[in-house]
């Protein structure tokens, strides 16, 4: 039957028999215990691959400024300028904001992004920290256990990208 499934309570396994089970949004209720000794529960929603390649469209790097150019005129560029470097690290920091903005189940003050951006970025830093730690390593577990798996499917095929060839 669509859109029905099956769970196996011992392990809490969901079979899965439709698409649209496979687009849901899971969300986790993230505990942050304070320095007071109380304990926030945010509504946190995972974030798929889809949401961490679309931040990275949304606020992409800015182009490293041109340092100069060889003796056949092809330009090189000065990745190690100042202003580089700290527009660099802006993004960085934005990307980090926005995905909690798409994480955090909360209705977040403001009407533009920057106006969001500034909000999440008053918050304590215990919770910022929390919250970012949290969705990092979320992602990076993901991507562990999918590397994994496509080697398992991949006879003699090392699942490491240091020993691939470049």
């Amino acid at each position: 039957m669509i859109g029905v499934h099956t769970v196996d309570d011992e392990r809490n396994v969901i079979k899965v028999t439709s698409f649209a089970e496979l687009q849901d949004n899971v969300t986790v209720n993230l505990e942050i215990e304070r320095h007071d000794g109380s304990v926030m529960v945010i509504p946190i929603r995972e974030l798929g691959y889809s949401d961490w390649v679309n931040v990275e469209r949304e606020i992409p790097y800015p182009q490293p400024p041109a340092g100069g150019a060889d003796n056949k005129g092809v330009p090189w560029y000065d990745n190690n300028n100042p202003d580089y470097r700290r527009k660099i690290a802006d993004a960085v920091e934005r990307r980090g904001y926005l995905r909690m903005l798409k994480a955090i189940q909360l209705d977040i003050p403001g009407e533009t992004l920057d106006e969001k951006i500034d909000a999440l970025a008053s918050l304590p830093t215990e919770i910022i920290l929390t919250v970012g730690t949290y969705l990092n390593e979320m992602h990076q577990t993901r991507k562990a256990t999918v590397k994994a798996r496509a080697a398992s499917f991949q006879r003699d095929v090392i699942a490491d990208d240091a020993d691939l060839p470049q």
